[in-house]
């Protein structure tokens, strides 16, 4: 069985590497040049992705762990602080999994195509994929673009920093504000490596996304 994964982010490559591994022959196309770019996110996943994943060597891309966290809520121009208490969370190295799953898959036989901003499209009683003048007929077609791909979803946008602190902060600890002042939805301070770096970002329908980080 041909197969074409459209999208090469975490699902796609995770479908590609796993078909090849079964025998199938299987296409990844990426419309960005780059696998793992632009980073899509802070990479906080739930403690055992590792083995929800099935490869065990994704422990050595691990950044963080989380232990607990704090949320702050704005509740009538009110700000209120809540421990979280117990989580079991950990941040990985996004673009570093990415590269690794699609060594994975290369490996295990897929063919991975970069920079082909593809589509899904209907082709009478089924469907093909179209990049410019080419078209594939594949026998399966999975789509792994992410929500975007969807007209019907409506996308919140984030907007992320890489933080350097002059002084550490609390270890295995998450931060999340809720707030209508600086993002007219969330933000979040992710800490990682000795306390003193951190991803900053905000979640936000505000369309001056870098206003609210800055906030």
């Amino acid at each position: 069985m041909n197969i074409f994964v459209v999208g090469g982010g975490p699902s796609g490559l995770l479908a590609a590497a796993k078909l090849s591994e079964a025998g199938f022959k299987v296409t990844v196309i990426e419309e960005h040049s780059k696998v793992g770019f632009p980073e899509h996110c802070t990479g906080i996943v739930r403690e055992n992705f590792v083995n929800l994943v099935g490869y065990s060597d994704l422990k050595s891309i691990i950044l963080a762990k989380y232990t607990g966290g704090y949320v702050s809520l704005e509740l009538d121009d009110e700000i209120h602080h809540v421990d979280t208490g117990s989580i079991k969370a950990v941040m990985i190295d996004r673009p570093l999994y990415e590269r690794v799953l699609s060594d994975y898959a290369s490996c295990a036989g897929a063919k991975i195509m970069l920079g082909k901003p593809a589509k899904i499209v209907r082709a009478g009683d089924s469907y093909v994929v179209k990049f410019k003048d080419q078209v594939f007929k594949p026998d399966l077609i999975i789509g792994a673009r992410g929500p975007r791909a969807n007209p019907n979803l409506k996308v919140i946008t984030g907007l992320q920093a890489y933080v350097l602190f002059p002084n550490s902060l609390e270890q295995g600890s998450l931060y999340v504000a809720f707030s209508r002042f600086f993002a007219d939805f969330f933000g979040w301070v992710a800490p990682y490596g000795d306390g003193t770096l951190a991803k900053v970002g905000v979640a936000s329908a505000n369309k001056n996304l870098r206003w609210s980080l800055i906030k």
